[in-house]
């Protein structure tokens, strides 16, 4: 038997998650079942909490509301999930919203982009490798914006969507309100991992197809295109303030990269 190295997670065939490649399965057979990987066991964990004392839920997941033209993900917007595991994410919203609604547990959702920090993993990590290989890299016209959150920050949503007495029943985007483009986070990495910038153009079309080809299109497309989320509703209702940009937070992200043995 194959032993599974320690510290590394199993991957799925497209490069993503086991949870990511299963729900891709179920939709792409036609059976509309990622459900089964989102919905079900946070909610029966849920259910087996009622009559237990206080207690609330913080749902938190990537973002399943429907982008403008631009990318943007606005405070207030009615959900559109555009794939299966954003399809299985808000199901699991509605869920525990029917729950809530049946048993008066006090629910909060909050919707986030990607995260970076100290010990993160999944996709940004796989972007630090990326940016750490000294290879050149097709990023240069990249302008798109997208948005980040950093752990530090993330954990104080966490914590008010857990204590505040104005979060439940309530949906929030957690992300610094100054998004930031893909050549400038590449850039920014470099710099922090002490890498020359190497970057060339390359239309983004011409990346999505590539990476497509190879069972990686969603990743390549998570760099090539907007996707803005706006925390003002977190911000003006619970007194969020995310004190964590890039520029600040980047390099302690790549300390804990080098210090975890990186790449």
């Amino acid at each position: 038997m194959a032993r599974r190295r320690r510290g590394r997670r199993p991957r799925g065939r497209d490069g993503g998650s086991p949870r990511r490649t299963r729900a891709r399965a179920a939709w792409r057979g036609g059976g509309l079942r990622p459900r089964q990987h989102g919905k079900d066991p946070f909610p029966r964990r849920s259910r087996c909490r009622r009559g237990r004392g206080p207690f609330r839920v913080r749902e938190h997941g990537e973002g399943t509301r429907r982008r403008d033209a631009r990318g943007r993900l606005p405070a207030r917007f009615p959900a559109s999930p555009a794939d299966p595991y954003a399809l299985s994410k808000w199901r699991a919203e509605e869920a525990l919203r029917e729950i809530a609604a049946r048993t008066g547990l006090p629910v909060t959702i909050v919707r986030i982009p990607l995260t970076y920090g100290p010990g993160v993993g999944g996709n940004f990590r796989a972007l630090v490798r990326l940016a750490d290989s000294g290879a050149w890299l097709p990023f240069a016209t990249l302008r798109n914006r997208r948005s980040f959150v950093h752990v530090d920050d993330l954990a104080q949503a966490l914590l008010l969507a857990a204590t505040h007495p104005r979060a439940p029943g309530r949906a929030y985007l957690a992300a610094h309100p100054v998004p930031v483009a893909t050549v400038d986070l590449v850039r920014t990495l470099r710099a922090a991992l002490g890498r020359p910038a190497r970057l060339f153009a390359s239309p983004a079309f011409l990346l999505e197809s590539t990476a497509t080809l190879v069972g990686m299109g969603d990743r390549m497309r998570r760099l090539t295109r907007p996707l803005e989320a706006d925390p003002q509703a977190l911000m003006d209702e619970l007194g969020w303030s995310p004190r964590v940009d890039i520029a600040t937070g980047i390099p302690g992200t790549v300390a804990a990269f080098r210090a975890a043995g990186g790449p």
